[in-house]
């Protein structure tokens, strides 16, 4: 925003009390949450199952011939599928058949022409992967189409 110099401190006065602050007793609860056994054995129950549904569906993906890279590691929520067309028509394509993925780009620090696409596997099924690589690989060889 443009503003003037007092106009411009007064505003950053105000907001670094309210958006960059974290109060004492968040900090304390995620410390002990951090440290609690129970919390942790949970994250990484959910780590597990996160792995094991991106695994699910890289392992659909390359069964319909579609390559990723050698050294691919779960990232999460969310698999990165690097494409060799641009990525966008591939997004919308996708759309029309029901999925919701998103471009790299959108994400990909530094890398702005890096043509992948995002996927969250949050809730995926083997049957949904199954799906999903079936409709990736269809469109990659028709982007264009309905």
């Amino acid at each position: 925003m443009a503003a003037d110099e007092e106009t411009a401190r007064r505003l950053e006065t105000r907001l670094s009390a309210g958006t960059m602050w974290v109060s004492l007793l968040l900090q304390h609860t995620a410390r002990e949450l951090l440290l609690d056994p129970k919390v942790r054995a949970q994250h990484e129950r959910a780590r597990t199952a996160y792995a094991e549904r991106s695994a699910r569906l890289m392992k659909e993906i390359n069964a319909h011939g579609i390559s990723t890279p050698a050294a691919y590691r779960p990232d999460g929520l969310n698999v990165w599928i690097d494409l060799d067309t641009q990525a966008r028509p591939v997004v919308d394509a996708l759309a029309r058949r029901g999925w919701l993925v998103r471009p790299g780009d959108l994400f990909a620090t530094g890398q702005a022409d890096r043509q992948a696409i995002r996927v969250t596997t949050a809730t995926l099924t083997e049957q949904r992967a199954r799906e999903f690589a079936t409709d990736l690989a269809a469109v990659l060889d028709h982007p264009y189409a309905a």
